[in-house]
């Protein structure tokens, strides 16, 4: 007597009898992530300690950045891991924006040689980000992972942009770079801070982007109007914060006024930046 298929062979089979899509199943290999992720965040470190020609800290970081975006096919549904969909696929660069935003921002801080000790934290944060953010991001699209995954998720997200924010803002920057690293920097992370709130992707993206825009262009004209120090990007990353957040309410909803409050206290922080 021959046994009826059960779980997912069973949904297969109804799927070809019944015109059912067929389920997608995404798995989550933690493991073999946190492995690419310790490479990534070594050469990295390797290349700011100087031990290599600067031309080739870039190659292997660029390296090692490709292979990290292969390790996230296993985070992937199963149909949408190989072919040419793949690499052009909305999905793959909706989980892989936020880890190739920290690569980048880790390496525009080490141009800066910031020195060994500062070289292994951000080493150390890069691994966080690469390795447990996205698992955390993976786990909690499913439901599934602990209780302070989310809480967790959201600190080292709105750690992504600080790199490209105090690289950017740097003296002698060009405005156009100043526009770029600081728009680069907070799209990817304010994308997946407006879908964990339970927006589309498509839509997610738009409001990301606009924000990123918006910061950017503060950034070129909080510059031209002299403002410097410490706290020009700390200003900006409470804004991106509280935009951010704004951002993430539906049409129907009102902004919290925790969101609103965060961009009038970016507002102040900026009015603190400029010239007696």
């Amino acid at each position: 007597m021959s046994r009826l298929p059960a779980g997912p062979a069973a949904l297969r089979r109804q799927a070809e009898i019944g015109g059912l899509p067929e389920p997608h199943v995404e798995a989550m290999r933690p493991l073999l992530l946190a492995i690419f992720a310790l490479a990534a965040a070594s050469v990295v470190a390797i290349s700011g300690l100087g031990v290599l020609a600067p031309i080739w800290g870039y190659l292997l970081t660029l390296a090692a950045g490709a292979t990290y975006v292969l390790g996230l096919r296993s985070f992937l549904p199963s149909r949408a891991r190989a072919g040419a969909r793949f690499w052009l696929s909305p999905r793959l660069l909706e989980v892989a924006a936020v880890p190739l935003t920290a690569i980048t921002g880790a390496v525009v801080l080490l141009t800066t040689s910031p020195g060994p000790i500062l070289v292994g934290v951000i080493a150390g944060w890069l691994f966080l980000v690469l390795g447990l953010g996205a698992w955390l991001d993976a786990a909690g699209s499913r439901g599934e992972g602990p209780a302070w995954g989310p809480t967790v998720l959201s600190l080292l997200l709105v750690s992504v942009p600080v790199p490209l924010l105090v690289g950017s803002l740097g003296p002698g920057v060009t405005p156009w770079l100043v526009a770029l690293g600081v728009a680069g920097g907070t799209w990817g992370p304010g994308w997946r801070l407006v879908r964990m709130s339970g927006r589309g992707s498509g839509e997610a993206a738009l409001a990301a982007l606009g924000v990123a825009l918006l910061l950017g262009a503060s950034a070129v004209l909080a510059l031209r109007a002299s403002a410097a120090g410490a706290v020009l990007p700390a200003a900006l990353l409470v804004g991106w914060y509280g935009l951010t957040g704004v951002a993430s309410r539906s049409r129907s909803e009102s902004p919290t006024l925790p969101y609103l409050g965060f961009v009038v206290l970016a507002a102040l922080m900026l009015a603190l930046t400029q010239p007696a």
